[in-house]
């Protein structure tokens, strides 16, 4: 499952209830949904990150996230009311480069990874991806809404299972992939 992060990121915040689950996380609990996509895309992999390595990622990007991604973002929603900007082309623009700044951010999450890491094949990825987001809210010291979450892990497991699919084959039974344990 070579699928660069963004192209992930982009994949699973078009499926339904995604992108409102994740701006639900960002503006009730303070995430950082590229941390959260990025958690999702390595646990399609069977990657479960422990707290440490997640804080670390998080410190990694966090001087990024506060003084270009959130101004940006900032601006962008102040312009959403902003009469001046009648036709809306400055907003775009704006969100042109907010997008550009998180896609940045990811590629520098993605060069973080350990290519030593090692999956756990016993692990299905919905049961990693809980746990990604389990120890990213303990990080931080709040926790994710429910609802979002499980939002999100509803549009994971069907994204995920479709990608496990096109590297193994379509004949292949994925269920045991997917087994809550």
């Amino acid at each position: 499952m070579d699928m660069r992060l963004w192209d992930f990121s982009l994949q699973i915040y078009r499926l339904p209830g995604v992108a409102p689950a994740c701006l639900r996380c960002q503006d009730e609990a303070g995430a950082d949904v590229n941390l959260i996509l990025f958690l999702l895309w390595r646990a399609v992999a069977r990657y479960r990150l422990a707290e440490g390595e997640i804080a670390s990622l998080d410190a990694l990007v966090a001087p990024w996230r506060e003084h270009i991604v959130e101004p940006l973002r900032a601006m962008r929603r102040e312009l959403k009311s902003e009469s001046l900007d009648e036709t809306g082309a400055f907003r775009e623009q704006i969100k042109t480069v907010e997008l550009e700044a998180e896609r940045i951010e990811q590629e520098a999450l993605s060069r973080a990874v350990a290519d030593a890491a090692q999956s756990d094949l016993k692990l299905a990825p919905l049961d990693a991806a809980r746990a990604n987001l389990r120890a990213y809210a303990a990080i931080t010291g709040r926790p994710l809404p429910e609802q979002a979450v499980e939002d999100m892990l509803k549009a994971f497991a069907a994204l995920a299972e479709q990608m496990i699919k096109n590297v193994i084959g379509v004949g292949v039974s994925t269920e045991t992939l997917f087994e809550r344990t």
